[in-house]
């Protein structure tokens, strides 16, 4: 499982790379990838089965933590879904309203500024489904399941959904990408991951580990995983724009994002292809 998944017990440091998004919605929102539209069908087809056929009087509620600009909440509220998007950043949800508008759905969104821990289940709970895309790592791993469990309806889903993406190998030269990262990250005291992660013969990778883990993670238990393939292709100066929209190179010292620049415009050459996936893990109530 990757540290992208499970996150830090250090709290510190979260907040850190919270606060580093309070700038930058826009390139965000504008170089970030969605999710693949038929794992958005699987998920809302499953928590309608969940629900039950009585629930066809009500809309369904969800609720979007670490909503970001809105990946995940437009298309549930597409779908005709209730959204609580919740997320500590101002500048964020912003954008987020300004999409949400854009795409017509605003009378069913509900944007908050707050995190996962600020959730009241007496006010907040019931949800039919909660959705943690691309942020189960900002939660506090000694009481996420916890406090999902308890704004969890007593038939509802939590979805859980990462992108990964790695440099083609059939196209570009990782090992020169994985030198570059590793000069740089000597100076580091939390180094930084180069985007050059391969996949096993077998298929075992990031895709396969252990999400539902560490206390109280017995309240839940998996109740499916799927994985999306697809490829990306974009012009370089593109890439290096998308990985300042991540949290360990938003934090790094402007030097250090200077020579990585400078670095990977060298090796890559004029456009990048990304191998990609997206994995989709729900969990029930055990």
């Amino acid at each position: 499982m990757s540290a992208a998944q499970s996150g830090t017990g250090d709290r510190g440091d979260r907040d850190r790379r919270a606060a580093s998004f309070q700038e930058g919605a826009e390139d965000y929102d504008r170089l970030r990838p969605g999710y693949p539209a038929e794992l958005w069908s699987l998920l809302i087809e499953d928590v309608r089965t969940a629900a039950g056929p009585g629930t066809g009087e009500r809309p369904l509620r969800a609720v979007d933590v670490g909503a970001g600009t809105g990946r995940a909440t437009l298309p549930l509220a597409a779908a005709g879904l209730e959204v609580l998007a919740v997320d500590p950043s101002a500048a964020m949800l912003e954008r987020l309203r300004a999409n949400a508008e854009h795409a017509g759905v605003s009378a069913r969104v509900a944007p908050r500024e707050s995190a996962l821990e600020d959730l009241d289940p007496a006010v907040d709970g019931g949800a039919d489904l909660i959705v943690l895309a691309q942020s189960l790592h900002w939660t506090d791993p000694a009481t996420r399941w916890r406090r999902l469990h308890g704004l969890l309806a007593p038939t509802g889903v939590v979805a859980m959904l990462w992108n990964g993406w790695h440099l083609a190998p059939a196209r570009h030269d990782v090992d020169a990408v994985a030198d570059l990262f590793e000069r740089v990250n000597a100076g580091l005291e939390r180094p930084m991951t180069p985007d050059v992660e391969r996949r096993e013969p077998d298929g075992s990778a990031w895709t396969t580990g252990v999400v539902v883990e560490g206390p109280g993670a017995g309240l839940l238990r998996e109740s499916r995983r799927e994985v999306a393939e697809w490829t990306w292709e974009l012009p370089t100066p593109t890439y290096i724009e998308l990985l300042g929209t991540t949290s360990q190179y938003r934090v790094a010292q402007p030097a250090v994002r200077a020579e990585l620049e400078t670095g990977l415009a060298r090796i890559l050459g004029e456009t990048v292809l990304l191998d990609a996936q997206t994995l989709l893990v729900e969990a029930v109530r055990a």
